[in-house]
């Protein structure tokens, strides 16, 4: 369909060839600006969504902060929310609070935010068991060392949740990327993504720049998952050789 004027059983597609579809998704400013939108709600809601959650867990699972028995549950509870349900949350939530509500509602950080939330529990179910699987002895022998919980989360802890951190680096990018739900009602002129882009140009009618968009956004993610599987390979090894 991307590549075609319109996609028909009584016409051979190669007779139908057009590139009209990929120079639309280049030359409209909506639907170019929905691509590089999307890069950046996926580039910077990733790294951001996995430094968080990477501290949350370590805070949960091996802290001695009063509240940390809170902490899974509060990781895990967005993901149990439809995220229709929780995009309209959101957009109440900045009407309500009058700051920053009002300057996050009308920009691509309040997509940001909205889509991270949702979204970091994926990053939890992968750093908990991880962190799970290492010794308690590591941190005893850091402590007896004189060491503090900061240095040993800093310079124990994260550095062999390595793999780990970069598998849910990888799985954020990709559903950052691809998302919508939670913010149909976010979105305004100026801060379109990929997936409320297409949404709006199937219902007028334009199925040719939908398809071309959806080819771009499925080849963003099959290149993130080859970047990250070499990363994903070598810490491995390293943890395999030590």
């Amino acid at each position: 369909m991307s590549a075609v004027t319109s996609l028909t059983t009584l016409v051979a597609p190669w007779h139908l060839w057009t590139g009209d579809n990929w120079r639309q998704i280049f030359t409209d400013p909506t639907l170019h600006r929905a691509i590089t939108d999307s890069l950046i709600v996926a580039a910077v809601g990733s790294l951001a969504t996995v430094a968080l959650v990477a501290l949350a867990t370590v805070i949960a699972h091996a802290s001695g902060f009063r509240l940390r028995r809170t902490l899974p549950a509060l990781l895990v509870y967005p993901r149990a929310t439809p995220g229709i349900v929780f995009g309209v949350g959101f957009f109440w939530l900045f009407l309500i609070v009058n700051w920053p509500g009002a300057m996050l509602r009308t920009s691509l950080w309040g997509e940001l935010i909205a889509l991270c939330v949702r979204n970091m529990t994926l990053c939890y179910i992968i750093l908990a068991p991880a962190l799970a699987r290492l010794s308690p002895e590591l941190a005893r022998a850091s402590a007896a060392s004189g060491a503090g919980w900061w240095t040993t989360t800093r310079r124990i802890t994260l550095p062999l949740l390595r793999p780990a951190l970069i598998s849910s680096l990888v799985l954020m990018f990709v559903t950052l990327i691809s998302d919508y739900d939670p913010v149909v009602f976010l979105t305004k002129p100026g801060t379109e993504l990929m997936g409320t882009t297409m949404l709006q140009t199937w219902s007028k009618g334009l199925p040719g720049p939908v398809a071309a968009l959806a080819v771009v956004q499925v080849l963003l993610v099959a290149l993130a998952l080859g970047l990250g599987r070499p990363l994903l390979k070598g810490p491995s090894h390293l943890a395999s050789r030590q």
